[in-house]
Protein backbone atom coordinates (compact mmCIF):
# COMPACT_ATOMS: atom_id res chain seq x y z
CA UNK A 1 0.00 0.00 0.00
CA UNK A 2 1.34 3.42 -0.95
CA UNK A 3 -0.20 6.71 0.11
CA UNK A 4 1.08 10.16 -0.73
CA UNK A 5 0.11 12.64 1.95
CA UNK A 6 0.48 16.33 2.64
CA UNK A 7 2.14 17.05 6.00
CA UNK A 8 1.20 19.74 8.52
CA UNK A 9 3.86 22.35 9.13
CA UNK A 10 4.62 21.20 12.64
CA UNK A 11 6.80 18.13 12.21
CA UNK A 12 6.25 17.20 15.85
CA UNK A 13 3.09 15.36 14.79
CA UNK A 14 4.78 13.42 11.95
CA UNK A 15 5.14 10.29 14.06
CA UNK A 16 1.52 10.36 15.16
CA UNK A 17 0.38 10.85 11.57
CA UNK A 18 2.39 7.86 10.32
CA UNK A 19 1.11 5.71 13.17
CA UNK A 20 -2.52 6.51 12.39
CA UNK A 21 -2.10 5.89 8.67
CA UNK A 22 -0.24 2.64 9.14
CA UNK A 23 -2.82 1.12 11.47
CA UNK A 24 -5.67 2.23 9.22
CA UNK A 25 -4.07 0.36 6.31
CA UNK A 26 -3.54 -3.34 7.01
CA UNK A 27 -1.96 -5.75 9.50
CA UNK A 28 0.95 -6.33 7.14
CA UNK A 29 4.16 -4.59 6.02
CA UNK A 30 3.42 -1.57 3.87
CA UNK A 31 4.71 1.77 2.72
CA UNK A 32 3.73 5.35 3.38
CA UNK A 33 4.98 8.36 1.42
CA UNK A 34 4.99 11.77 3.07
CA UNK A 35 5.26 14.91 0.95
CA UNK A 36 6.89 17.96 2.58
CA UNK A 37 6.35 21.34 0.94
CA UNK A 38 8.75 24.28 1.30
CA UNK A 39 7.19 25.45 4.58
CA UNK A 40 7.45 21.97 6.12
CA UNK A 41 11.07 21.52 4.97
CA UNK A 42 11.83 24.91 6.53
CA UNK A 43 10.55 23.47 9.84
CA UNK A 44 12.70 20.39 9.28
CA UNK A 45 15.82 22.49 8.74
CA UNK A 46 15.03 24.67 11.76
CA UNK A 47 15.00 21.51 13.89
CA UNK A 48 18.02 19.86 12.26
CA UNK A 49 20.48 22.74 11.83
CA UNK A 50 22.12 23.61 15.17
CA UNK A 51 22.26 27.26 16.26
CA UNK A 52 26.01 27.31 15.59
CA UNK A 53 28.55 25.24 13.67
CA UNK A 54 32.32 25.16 13.99
CA UNK A 55 34.01 25.84 10.65
CA UNK A 56 37.57 24.77 9.91
CA UNK A 57 38.88 27.32 7.40
CA UNK A 58 41.97 27.09 5.19
CA UNK A 59 45.28 27.97 6.80
CA UNK A 60 44.41 26.32 10.11
CA UNK A 61 41.87 28.99 11.01
CA UNK A 62 38.50 28.28 12.63
CA UNK A 63 35.34 30.22 13.25
CA UNK A 64 31.81 29.79 14.61
CA UNK A 65 28.99 30.13 12.13
CA UNK A 66 25.67 31.00 13.76
CA UNK A 67 22.34 30.42 12.01
CA UNK A 68 19.73 32.94 13.13
CA UNK A 69 17.09 32.03 10.55
CA UNK A 70 16.75 29.45 7.76
CA UNK A 71 13.93 29.02 5.26
CA UNK A 72 13.42 27.13 2.01
CA UNK A 73 12.91 29.13 -1.19
CA UNK A 74 12.89 26.36 -3.81
CA UNK A 75 13.83 22.85 -4.94
CA UNK A 76 16.16 21.80 -7.78
CA UNK A 77 15.73 18.10 -8.68
CA UNK A 78 18.69 16.35 -10.29
CA UNK A 79 21.21 19.00 -9.21
CA UNK A 80 24.23 18.56 -6.96
CA UNK A 81 27.30 16.38 -6.99
CA UNK A 82 25.36 13.14 -6.50
CA UNK A 83 22.44 14.15 -8.71
CA UNK A 84 19.93 13.76 -5.88
CA UNK A 85 18.83 17.39 -6.05
CA UNK A 86 19.36 20.50 -3.97
CA UNK A 87 17.18 22.44 -1.56
CA UNK A 88 17.63 26.18 -2.11
CA UNK A 89 17.46 28.15 1.12
CA UNK A 90 17.77 31.67 2.48
CA UNK A 91 19.53 32.17 5.81
CA UNK A 92 20.68 34.89 8.14
CA UNK A 93 24.09 33.98 9.58
CA UNK A 94 26.81 35.57 11.66
CA UNK A 95 30.42 34.92 12.73
CA UNK A 96 30.86 36.36 16.23
CA UNK A 97 34.68 36.25 16.07
CA UNK A 98 34.59 38.71 13.18
CA UNK A 99 31.62 40.78 14.33
CA UNK A 100 30.07 39.94 10.97
CA UNK A 101 26.54 39.07 9.84
CA UNK A 102 24.85 38.70 6.46
CA UNK A 103 22.09 36.96 4.53
CA UNK A 104 23.20 34.01 2.39
CA UNK A 105 21.64 31.42 0.08
CA UNK A 106 22.88 27.93 1.03
CA UNK A 107 22.33 24.96 -1.26
CA UNK A 108 21.62 21.81 0.78
CA UNK A 109 21.68 18.21 -0.46
CA UNK A 110 19.26 15.85 1.31
CA UNK A 111 19.66 12.08 1.20
CA UNK A 112 18.88 8.85 3.04
CA UNK A 113 22.03 7.20 4.32
CA UNK A 114 22.59 3.80 5.92
CA UNK A 115 22.74 3.91 9.71
CA UNK A 116 22.98 0.63 11.59
CA UNK A 117 20.05 -1.55 10.54
CA UNK A 118 18.05 1.39 9.19
CA UNK A 119 18.51 4.72 7.48
CA UNK A 120 18.68 8.30 8.62
CA UNK A 121 18.12 11.63 6.91
CA UNK A 122 21.39 13.34 5.95
CA UNK A 123 21.79 17.05 5.24
CA UNK A 124 24.93 18.34 3.56
CA UNK A 125 25.79 21.95 2.70
CA UNK A 126 26.84 21.63 -0.91
CA UNK A 127 27.32 25.36 -1.34
CA UNK A 128 27.39 28.22 1.16
CA UNK A 129 28.99 31.36 -0.18
CA UNK A 130 29.61 34.01 2.45
CA UNK A 131 31.05 37.53 1.92
CA UNK A 132 33.86 37.60 4.47
CA UNK A 133 35.58 40.84 5.52
CA UNK A 134 38.95 41.49 3.85
CA UNK A 135 39.09 38.17 1.94
CA UNK A 136 35.91 38.52 -0.15
CA UNK A 137 33.28 35.88 -0.94
CA UNK A 138 34.20 32.29 -0.05
CA UNK A 139 32.30 29.02 -0.38
CA UNK A 140 32.56 27.45 3.08
CA UNK A 141 30.03 24.68 2.36
CA UNK A 142 32.72 21.99 1.91
CA UNK A 143 34.12 22.78 5.36
CA UNK A 144 30.82 22.39 7.19
CA UNK A 145 30.12 18.96 8.73
CA UNK A 146 27.14 16.99 7.35
CA UNK A 147 24.11 16.78 9.62
CA UNK A 148 22.08 13.65 10.23
CA UNK A 149 19.19 12.59 12.40
CA UNK A 150 17.24 9.34 12.85
CA UNK A 151 14.01 9.00 10.90
CA UNK A 152 12.49 5.92 12.48
CA UNK A 153 10.04 5.34 15.29
CA UNK A 154 8.35 2.55 17.22
CA UNK A 155 4.96 3.39 18.75
CA UNK A 156 2.76 1.29 21.02
CA UNK A 157 -0.95 1.71 21.63
CA UNK A 158 -4.02 -0.19 22.83
CA UNK A 159 -6.97 -1.11 20.60
CA UNK A 160 -10.05 -3.28 20.90
CA UNK A 161 -8.01 -6.05 19.29
CA UNK A 162 -5.18 -5.78 21.80
CA UNK A 163 -1.85 -3.97 22.11
CA UNK A 164 0.07 -3.23 18.91
CA UNK A 165 3.44 -1.84 17.90
CA UNK A 166 3.99 0.14 14.72
CA UNK A 167 7.53 0.54 13.42
CA UNK A 168 8.31 3.14 10.76
CA UNK A 169 11.71 3.28 9.05
CA UNK A 170 12.96 5.70 6.43
CA UNK A 171 13.45 3.89 3.11
CA UNK A 172 14.23 6.59 0.56
CA UNK A 173 14.10 10.30 -0.22
CA UNK A 174 13.17 11.93 -3.52
CA UNK A 175 13.21 15.62 -4.37
CA UNK A 176 10.57 17.05 -6.71
CA UNK A 177 10.01 20.54 -8.06
CA UNK A 178 7.56 21.44 -5.30
CA UNK A 179 8.12 18.99 -2.47
CA UNK A 180 10.52 16.65 -0.70
CA UNK A 181 9.09 13.12 -0.57
CA UNK A 182 10.02 10.74 2.24
CA UNK A 183 9.25 7.04 1.80
CA UNK A 184 8.72 5.00 4.99
CA UNK A 185 8.49 1.23 5.39
CA UNK A 186 5.77 0.44 7.95
CA UNK A 187 5.49 -2.75 10.00
CA UNK A 188 2.60 -3.57 12.34
CA UNK A 189 2.74 -6.39 14.90
CA UNK A 190 1.14 -7.35 18.21
CA UNK A 191 3.07 -5.89 21.11
CA UNK A 192 5.72 -8.25 22.43
CA UNK A 193 6.25 -10.04 19.11
CA UNK A 194 9.73 -9.82 17.66
CA UNK A 195 10.29 -8.51 14.15
CA UNK A 196 10.77 -12.08 12.89
CA UNK A 197 7.34 -13.11 14.18
CA UNK A 198 8.22 -14.97 17.40
CA UNK A 199 6.74 -13.85 20.72
CA UNK A 200 9.21 -12.48 23.24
Amino acid sequence: MTRTLPIPRRLAILGALLTTLAFAGADAPGRVEVSLDAAAVSDLLAAAVPPSLGVALPGGLSATLRFEEVRVVGFEPGAGRDGGGLVHTWARVSIPELGWSATVEPRIAVSAEKSGEGRRCRLRFEQLEVPLPLVGTRDIGPWLPPLGFPAEQVSSFHTARGDYEIETQLADIALGTRALRLGFEVRIRPRGRAAGGASQ
